[in-house]
């Protein structure tokens, strides 16, 4: 297709989940005069009118890219990830990871769907390598607020994601004044509020991601498969037991840069293939 015509990148954009709102690449990396960002699942919107306008948007892309986010293995996406299959638009994956939920601890991430329609998969989650994965994690730590982070202020911050119709359960010795939560925010508040406590504990991939990317030590209290596949491991565990796994948590300086430089690797192959 020309060169003139646009990038897309879908991801999940009608959502209030700061995580997966900040999470397109082609938000930090320019690879094209034109790219768009879309709303994954707008192929099927209920209204006929809105529809159509995002299927002509999406016909005049000369690619595609999914990501970020955890849409691999989420049932929600995976109509998505078929109808760009059957599209047959170039397309590739970039950032996203395995969000297949079950229970703990017994649940770990694997990957079913067929993703052969995808001429590169950039996966977030880490170990993949014989499925034809390679490790490309959430290109928001381009994001320039992790560049010079303030030194922490207290010792502990949870961050979570609310329940069923907005409730919010607050982990065992946590008072309100120590929570932070991923909706209805910005990715500028959200690393300020996790920058300032030394050891987060959270419900949130992006919260424990963010957390790691600031030099912070993390306990992730399991919910789905999504905290599985850290390259910079975490502890998990259940919402009220994250005393005991505190203690287990390290910093990982190095993770920034390695996080950064795999996106860029992988940015330089994604403008390649669409070239």
């Amino acid at each position: 297709m020309p060169l003139d015509l646009p990038l897309i990148n879908l991801h999940r954009r009608q959502t209030s989940n700061i995580g997966d709102i900040t999470s397109a690449p082609l938000g930090y990396f320019t690879l094209s005069t034109d790219q768009q960002l879309m709303e994954i699942s707008g192929w099927g919107h209920e209204n006929a009118a809105r529809r159509q306008k995002w299927l002509a948007q999406f016909e005049r892309g000369r690619g595609i890219i999914l990501g970020g986010g955890g849409l691999m293995e989420y049932e929600k996406v995976r109509p998505s990830f078929e109808f760009v299959a059957r599209s047959g638009r170039k397309a590739v994956i970039w950032g996203a990871g395995n969000n297949s939920a079950g229970n703990w601890p017994s649940a770990r991430p694997s990957f079913g769907q067929d993703y052969s329609a995808f001429g590169l998969i950039g996966c977030r989650d880490h170990g993949y390598e014989s499925l034809g994965f390679e490790w490309v994690p959430c290109a928001s730590c381009m994001h320039p607020g992790f560049d010079a982070p303030p030194a922490p202020t207290r010792d502990l911050l949870f961050y979570g994601n609310p329940g069923p119709k907005g409730t919010r359960r607050l982990p065992k010795g946590f008072a309100e004044d120590q929570a932070a939560w991923n909706r209805s925010t910005t990715i500028e508040e959200v690393i300020a509020a996790l920058a300032s406590a030394e050891t987060v504990v959270t419900t949130s991939y992006h919260g424990a991601y963010w957390a790691t990317l600031l030099g912070r030590k993390v306990v992730g209290v399991r919910v789905t498969a999504k905290f599985y596949g850290f390259r910079h491991a975490i502890p998990l565990c259940v919402l009220d037991d994250w005393p005991r796994y505190a203690r287990l948590a390290r910093t990982y300086p190095e993770a920034l840069e390695e996080c950064r430089a795999a996106n860029r690797a992988f940015a330089a192959k994604v403008a390649d293939y669409f070239a």
